[in-house]
């Protein structure tokens, strides 16, 4: 895999190489998998139709068994799809062409950094929100593997819906809350008074029996989402095999023509959760990060490691939870954290992970807890004056905070996971979704797509498409103007169209040098007019003698349109049938 964008040095003409050897180097990959395309948008679509054509031709293969990652070809696609979409003027100029060399420049201030600090840090954003996803996919595998655990270490499980504890009137009047709140909010009708008092006590004795479990407390507000979109029942949740079979894509539960009701209804549950302080379960959860935590014991420890051999680490840390009896591996890293060796000490945070993991109230401990809690304290890792008796759970999340391993929304993951859904069209789930700062920034991997992609794309359409909605047309105009759009608006019959403008588009670079793309994109359209409207009245309406001009410019417009969203939705829908080979970039 071709290495990834430089970072900026004081070395002005240090710079000026290692920027222009990286726009030749991303060229050429492009080159070498055939998805070249002078302009950002034909980059785009040439990679999506590329990984999903290796998605269909090897399936599971892309990810072979055994290995830590997938193939190199689909790692190198996807990584120039990243470039594509997440570019702000390194490689790429406004009009969305290929610059003839970077944008190798640094600026200080903070408020306007150059296209090349940028660019840098969304690839790195994107990199990041991608390892996410990948976590998120592990925990809830082990999530699923941990309720068979439980299973057979409990009869805990033996009934929910019917079992005997009976919910408080507090539990009961928190279900009533959110079924109220979400009636107020959603297009799915879920009124209290539609559920008799003992069906509400149920779905509360379930939440409660959900409580008391830390595996199954992350998934809370999805089993919640489950309950109350009626997709499962109280009587339907009886083991923990019922529980873990609700935590995989099921394509007779999540239909695409229910993703807006669906989406909008999480969301309400999320911000429900939030505003009664319950913000562990939704946006609080820590992420154990292997290679973020070395580098907290790099930066605030006297661990010295090599780039390399902090990979091959954190490599190992990603192995263990696949297969746990490679943690006897870590004995062969001897560098040392105030006088403790760094392999000791990941085995001790592994103790805790398998503790909290392991043990259904989070309080049983293993033989080795008192040893493990003696190797974080010499290391200097946890204070001396920690209780042994925290659970593992607390424990990990002081570590996390110390290190400042990164929060993310583990219920949003899970839920595009699980239900495989995309962002329906205008749903802002990003306003739960940011980290806390000023300005607020999006950092889960829909989220900075949706925003790096929308801004890519809005800068293309304004370099081809010339706005010819004035309020000073007519209004009879106007009416011809609409039903010229409505031909060029079918997605199926200007299908070919579009595909061939993203060939035209290359070839008017070099013909109009970057110049008068709206008029080259407008005479096409025009052009193309008479065989889309041969069956259709409104090929002989008399504003096309009359305002040849702005007729031609608005079929442009919508046929501009249609391409940027025709190439959204080819990237989010590629996204989500690749989730599972997102791989953590290092």
């Amino acid at each position: 895999m071709f290495d990834p964008a430089p970072e900026y040095v004081a070395d002005k003409q240090k710079n000026k190489t290692q920027a222009y050897d990286f726009l030749i180097r991303v060229r050429n990959a492009a080159l070498h998998y055939e998805v070249y395309g002078d302009n950002r948008i034909e980059l785009i679509n040439k990679c999506c139709d590329y990984l999903e054509n290796l998605q269909d031709r090897l399936h599971t293969k892309i990810w072979p068994k055994g290995q830590r990652e997938p193939l190199e070809e689909f790692q190198d696609v996807f990584q120039l799809l990243i470039y594509a979409i997440a570019d702000s003027g390194f490689l790429f100029d406004s009009n969305g062409y290929f610059l003839d060399e970077p944008a190798a420049y640094h600026t200080e201030k903070l408020l306007f950094p150059s296209p090349w600090d940028t660019s840098v840090k969304s690839y790195h954003e994107v990199a990041f929100a991608m390892r996410r996803r990948n976590y998120a996919h592990l925990e809830l595998q082990a999530i699923r593997k941990h309720l068979d655990e439980h299973n057979k270490q409990s009869q805990q499980y033996e009934t929910y819906a019917m079992s005997e504890e009976i919910s408080t009137a507090n539990q009961t009047q928190c279900i009533i809350d959110m079924m109220t709140r979400c009636s107020m909010h959603c297009h799915i009708a879920i009124y209290p008074r539609d559920y008799t008092l003992n069906e509400i006590q149920q779905i509360a004795a379930v939440r409660n029996t959900i409580r008391q479990d830390r595996i199954l407390k992350k998934v809370e507000p999805f089993m919640m989402f489950m309950l109350l979109s009626g997709k499962v029942r109280c009587s339907n949740i009886q083991s923990a095999a019922d529980v873990k079979s609700l935590l995989k894509p099921n394509k007779t539960l999540f239909q695409q023509r229910n993703v807006a009701e669906d989406c909008k209804l999480f969301s309400e549950i999320i911000k429900w959760y939030n505003d009664n302080g319950d913000i562990e379960l939704t946006d609080g959860h820590r992420l154990f990060d292997p290679y973020a935590l070395i580098n907290g014991f790099k930066q605030f420890g006297d661990l010295k490691m090599t780039k390399q051999e902090h990979v091959n680490l954190a490599h190992l840390c990603e192995d263990c939870f696949r297969e746990p009896t490679k943690k006897k591996e870590f004995a062969g890293y001897t560098q040392k954290l105030h006088g403790v060796e760094i392999g000791e000490i990941m085995k001790a945070i592994f103790q805790l992970i398998d503790a909290q993991n392991r043990s259904i109230d989070d309080t049983i401990q293993p033989r080795e807890w008192n040893a493990t809690i003696k190797t974080l304290q010499k290391a200097e890792i946890l204070p001396l004056n920690v209780s042994p008796g925290l659970k593992g759970s607390k424990l990990l999340n002081m570590i996390g905070k110390k290190y400042f391993i990164e929060q993310y929304s583990f219920a949003w993951e899970a839920f595009w996971l699980i239900t495989q859904y995309t962002p329906p069209p205008l749903f802002d789930w990003k306003q739960n979704y940011t980290i806390k700062g000023w300005p607020p920034r999006s950092y889960e991997l829909y989220a900075l797509c949706a925003e790096h992609l929308t801004t890519a794309l809005d800068f293309i359409y304004g370099a081809f498409a010339e706005d010819c909605d004035q309020l000073s047309l007519y209004p009879e105009l106007r009416f011809d103007i609409a039903k010229v759009q409505r031909i060029f608006a079918d997605p199926k019959k200007t299908a070919p169209l579009r595909k061939q403008l993203l060939i035209d588009i290359r070839f008017w670079k070099i013909q109009a040098g970057g110049k008068n793309l709206p008029q080259l994109l407008a005479d096409k359209c025009w052009s193309a007019f008479e065989e889309l409207s041969a069956s259709s009245k409104d090929a002989k309406l008399k504003s096309l003698r009359q305002y040849p001009e702005i007729m031609k410019y608005a079929m442009a417009d919508e046929v501009m349109r249609q391409l940027c969203a025709e190439t959204y939705a080819k990237v989010f829908h590629l996204l989500v049938s690749m989730n599972q080979y997102l791989w953590p970039i290092t």
